[in-house]
């Protein structure tokens, strides 16, 4: 998948990272990249009280055709799973990155409805992020604010 490599936004990662491949899951809503990353010596500099141990960075990857809670919880789950099977060394400041691709850029989405749903879904498995050790959950889709309106990213 080397042509889709940048919609997984590792740059972001590899700035104040050292990132070794764990490989990746394919699943029926999406493909999950898995790193783990060590801090590098130049990021702990910056912050002392910055977290020294490794953690895992899961780059949730979906071609999607439209945004509804029940296909962002599926993908959710899904990428959960992923992480589940990896068997997680660490327990703390894991991330995952949830990137919605595809025929989104066409959609016309009020981001109130998106960011509810995400906020909904995720307090609703809650107790399995924190289990995973998961301290950040972004998500990413570009949409439409309206019919005649450019693509913008909502994160």
């Amino acid at each position: 998948f080397p042509s889709q490599v940048y919609h997984l936004d590792l740059n972001r990662i590899a700035s104040n990272f050292r990132v070794r491949n764990l490989g990746s899951r394919h699943t029926s809503t999406c493909l999950v990249h898995m790193y783990e990353a060590s801090p590098k010596v130049t990021a702990l500099a910056k912050d002392k009280r910055a977290n020294k141990n490794p953690r895992v960075f899961a780059r949730a990857l979906s071609f999607v055709l439209d945004f509804s809670s029940s296909s962002f919880e599926h993908l959710l789950v899904d990428a959960l799973n992923a992480m589940d099977v990896v068997n997680l060394k660490s327990k703390a400041d894991n991330h995952l990155f949830v990137n919605l691709v595809g025929e989104s850029e066409n959609i016309v989405l009020d981001p109130v409805v998106v960011e509810q749903i995400t906020v909904d879904i995720l307090k609703r498995h809650s107790e399995r992020i924190a289990g995973l050790g998961i301290s950040e959950v972004e998500t990413r889709i570009v949409c439409c604010l309206a019919r005649d309106s450019p693509p913008i990213a909502l994160r």
